[in-house]
């Protein structure tokens, strides 16, 4: 473990366990990065964001935005000071294009990266929320670092409760598909952000859909897989 202090872990998002991912000639898991040729382990505790390539060179993703690690819930002391608990928000990407959701999962952007242009990111992220609020930092989330230079955001779950909004997404050909955590399925058109069409869905698992053969599969809360059809 990196840190070297009780609260050296504070806000880092170290997960306890996590994705693989390929980095370079490492495989990382959260900030840990393993050596794939003799497994040697080191750590980045201030690497907020990892480079991630499935095509061209790639984007910028916050570290476990998947969530599928437990985590700790946090206090918000105001409104504008939003703490959404466990789980982050999510993204989805393909080549060097990045669709995620802002820290209170109400407004979908799209950030397109130029990083084989030379594009510089910062993927710092400091430990501590504290240390942000006190300092007055105006970045409080790393979703907004990223939407900062977003080519467009939608809001799509304007009229949803404080703490409910995106719960799922998915990015399958030209389209974002967006599902809310109280139900309903939204899809965005992946160039502009336009809303193309509605549809009911009861709320999702978190993360609980994917894409396959033409058709949308969902996991619901209650208990079902939905198979939604090309119409």
């Amino acid at each position: 473990m990196p840190q070297k202090h009780f609260y050296g872990d504070h806000r880092r998002e170290f997960d306890n366990f996590d994705l693989l991912h390929r980095e370079g000639d490492c495989v990382a898991m959260s900030r840990w990065l393993f050596d794939r040729a003799d497994g040697r382990m080191t750590a980045d505790p201030k690497r907020g964001f990892a480079h991630l390539t499935t095509g061209g060179s790639g984007v910028m993703v916050p570290q476990g935005c998947w969530s599928y690690a437990p985590r700790q819930k946090m206090q918000a002391r105001t409104p504008e000071h939003h703490v959404s608990p466990c789980p982050r928000p999510l993204v989805v990407f393909r080549d060097n294009v990045l669709y995620g959701c802002s820290e209170d999962k109400r407004t979908v952007y799209r950030r397109d990266f130029n990083l084989a242009g030379g594009e510089q990111f910062d993927t710092a992220w400091h430990h501590n929320i504290w240390y942000l609020w006190g300092h007055k930092i105006k970045e409080l989330w790393r979703s907004q670092r990223l939407a900062r230079d977003a080519k467009w955001s939608a809001e799509v779950f304007s009229d949803a409760p404080p703490g409910k909004g995106v719960a799922a997404m998915v990015l399958a050909a030209d389209k974002v598909f967006v599902a809310g955590s109280q139900g309903g399925l939204k899809v965005l058109a992946a160039e502009d952000g336009k809303l193309l069409a509605e549809h009911d869905l009861p709320p999702p698992v978190w993360d609980g859909m994917a894409p396959a053969a033409g058709r949308l599969f969902v996991s619901t809360l209650d208990g079902r897989l939905i198979c939604l059809g090309p119409q």
